[in-house]
């Protein structure tokens, strides 16, 4: 899999491109923003910011 951040701002997941390999086809497969925002919402659920 890529990640490219498309931009500087780093609210929400509009800034972050995802793609990932297909093994049967070896072609690269652009990941939705409806699956980047999944895979978003998981790690803040499992890696919650601490404030300092």
């Amino acid at each position: 899999a890529g990640i490219y951040l498309s931009s500087e701002d780093k609210e929400g997941v509009d800034h972050i491109r995802m793609a990932r390999i297909n093994v049967e086809t070896g072609l690269y497969e652009i990941v939705s923003k409806e699956e980047i925002a999944n895979y978003a919402k998981v790690a803040k659920e499992k890696y919650p910011h601490e404030e300092k």
